[in-house]
Formats: structure tokens, sequence, C-alpha cells
């Protein structure tokens, strides 16, 4: 058992390490793009208001805490405020801002008691619970034409509505993630257990 143990915790500080040298090779080469794909090893830099903005920063901030390295948190330390900035100007934020503010606004309050960043998180929160249609019980998918649009991929960002929930003892942010939940298992998983991407 103990060898097994040990095989195991190798195995870990392998991938760590590997993961490590990885992202701090990342932070030379990305420096303050917002990342989306990488092609020959070139990183784009998509709309800061794009879905997956919050990811890079979220990797610095989970290295951070399993390592100390100041180096992560530093590069991470911005990036809520950034994406904040979308709120007041032309954007395209969407049901997807649990993917944008939960590893870096919320991952950085639980680790730094940053207050902005909790306030930035709760903004996330209550304009993703804006979202919510009462009548069909859903959280409305993407903008432009597709108003009565739900997603799967939705259920991945319910996260930060159960977060501001427990944060502020507020039962409206569980109740709306409840809700679109129940919508979903209603709505989107076929008989054969898999699911619908799109229900309109």
């Amino acid at each position: 058992m103990t060898d097994s143990v040990n095989l195991q915790q190798e195995q870990l500080t392998l991938w760590l390490n590997k993961a490590v040298s990885k992202v701090d090779r990342m932070i030379y080469e990305i420096g303050d793009k917002s990342p989306h794909v990488s092609a020959a090893g070139v990183y784009d830099d998509m709309r800061v208001d794009w879905w997956t903005s919050g990811f890079w920063p979220g990797m610095l901030w989970v290295l951070h805490d399993m390592t100390g390295n100041d180096r992560y948190r530093h590069t991470a330390w911005g990036w809520d405020a950034r994406i904040e900035q979308c709120f007041v100007a032309d954007n395209n934020l969407h049901h997807d801002v649990g993917f944008q503010f939960l590893p870096t606004a919320v991952i950085k309050h639980k680790l730094t008691g940053d207050e902005d960043a909790r306030r930035r998180a709760l903004a996330a929160a209550n304009f993703l619970a804006g979202r919510f249609n009462l009548n069909g019980r859903f959280l409305r998918a993407w903008n432009q034409e597709k108003t009565g649009w739900a997603i799967i991929d939705s259920m991945m960002n319910l996260s930060l509505l159960f977060w501001a929930s427990e944060e502020i003892a507020d039962p409206r942010f569980r109740q709306i993630a409840c809700a679109h939940a129940d919508t979903v298992l209603k709505h989107f998983i076929r008989e054969d257990g898999s699911v619908h991407h799109i229900v309109a």
C-alpha cells in the first residue's frame, strides 16, 4: 500500500512540475494577451469578453495556491478588473460569466481576501441572475436574436450563483440555479442519457 501511495505522490509531483514548467513558458509568451488558442506555439489575443478569458488567469491562481509562488499571483492579479470593464462598455458577456469570474474574482477573493474581487464576482452573479427567464425557468444563452435559447453549457456556470448565495446569504441566486438545473433535467436529457446542446 505504501509503495502505491509513494508512486502516486511521485506521479503527482511530476505532473505539477510539468505544469509549472509549461505555465512559466506561457507567462513569457502570452504577456498580457487574452489567449483562446495556440497555433504552432503562438497564442492568439481574444477579446476580454470572450468566454474563455478567465481560463488563463484561473490556471495562474491555481498554481499560486499549489506552489505559493507569487509570480503566478502577480500575473493573475488584474484579470478580474480587466474583465469587469466589459460591464461598462459594449460587450458580448452572456451566460458564461461564471467561466470568467469564478477562476478570477472568486478564487482571488478566496485566496487573498480581496474585497474588490468579491464585489466583481457578486456583480457577475447578479448579471447572470438577470438572464433568468421567469416563465421558462432557464438562464438565457448568448445574446442577439437568441432570446429563448438555453444551452447545456450554462450548467457549468451555476457554481457562480451557488457561491453568491452562500457568500451573502441571499437565496435567490440558489433558487435561480436550481430552477435552471431542473429545467435542464426536464428538457435536455434524452432517453439514452445524452443531452441536447440547445433547447429553444
